[in-house]
């Protein structure tokens, strides 16, 4: 089982400021994620996950959220963003 997410440790090292800690915030975003992917994608029909925002710029900032994109193979139809998230079906970023 993945982890939790964590970042507390590159709060701590005084080495990291401003870029140095978006970059290394966003690959351990990518690492967590990647791991999330391998347990979930067993066995599943082939699919990608895809990350847009901040963490697809590679920009992740201490309390960015995650935008994410989970293509299917042979999908034929576009799903509806989640009816919380204040945006309508096909608005664009």
């Amino acid at each position: 089982m993945t982890p939790p997410l964590k970042k507390s440790d590159l709060f701590e090292d005084d080495c990291l400021r401003g870029r140095a800690f978006t970059s290394a915030w966003t690959d351990r975003v990518d690492d967590w994620l990647r791991e999330l992917y391998r347990e979930a994608a067993t066995g599943a029909r082939p699919m990608a996950l895809v990350a847009v925002g901040g963490q697809g710029r590679r920009e992740m900032a201490p309390q960015s959220d995650l935008d994410l994109l989970l293509l299917f193979e042979g999908a034929r139809h576009r799903a509806r963003p989640p009816k919380d998230c204040g945006t309508r079906s096909g608005a664009r970023a």
